[in-house]
């Protein structure tokens, strides 16, 4: 949608559709400018599958195919889930080894400086999200010039937490986060104008998770059992 002639000032814009959480934010219109922005839609409820019931008791994936995760069980036993066959499987004799990635300079330099719990690097859209036991940052790599039309700061907190954070990734191909801390998933969006939506895509008692890029995935377990939902 694109409005002409607006009289510069505050707009209260709001977007709602049937199975999706309600976006909302407030935007400034100012003379002679151009105010862009794009909904996070998240469905309410997600849509899930528990692919695997048991006790296991952590998550990974086997090699940088993603297509076997790797799990344990109280055992410490490794175990494996072929996502293609969905369904757990013998130890592969052969897989990908997983590649380690080569970080240009400047991440390199700012992760030594914040020593963070964990880190997730976007190379496609210049950008690197950290955390700590409470925050979440992130950091545009490109100069000012490239900033997204959302925000005037190379470097912002995004989100903040009274409980421990797990992990945390960049959303798939969106302009968003997903977290785990205490007992749930959140997905919150990186456009802070007006406030940041957040939305929960799981609830459940300490959930980790991995997601998978290619298949707009996320796969998580919790409480010893799998579970997949699929990202927009």
């Amino acid at each position: 949608l694109f409005l002409q002639g607006l009289t510069p000032r505050a707009y209260a814009v709001a977007i709602e559709k049937d199975g999706y959480f309600r976006w909302e934010k407030t935007l400034s219109v100012l003379p002679e400018h151009v105010t862009e922005v794009s909904a996070l839609l998240v469905k309410d409820p997600p849509e899930g599958a528990i692919l695997e019931k048991g006790s296991y008791t952590s998550l990974a994936f086997l090699d940088s195919s993603e297509e076997i995760l790797a799990l344990k069980d109280p055992k410490k036993r490794d175990l494996y889930y072929s996502i293609d066959d969905a369904k757990m499987i013998a130890r592969p004799s052969v897989f990908a080894a997983t590649t380690t990635r080569d970080l240009p300079e400047d991440v390199e330099q700012l992760l030594a400086e914040k020593k963070p719990k964990g880190y997730d690097y976007n190379s496609d859209d210049g950008r690197i999200i950290w955390w700590d036991d409470h925050s979440v940052s992130i950091r545009w790599l490109e100069g000012e010039e490239f900033l997204p039309p959302y925000t005037e700061k190379l470097e912002d907190e995004i989100f903040h937490s009274q409980h421990a954070i797990r992990n945390v990734r960049f959303y798939p191909f969106r302009d968003a986060i997903i977290v785990a801390f205490a007992n749930e998933i959140r997905v919150v969006e990186l456009d802070g104008r007006g406030k940041r939506n957040e939305y929960p895509l799981y609830k459940g008692r300490e959930p980790v998770f991995e997601i998978s890029l290619e298949r707009s995935q996320i796969f998580i377990l919790d409480d010893g059992n799998l579970f997949m939902i699929p990202l927009l």
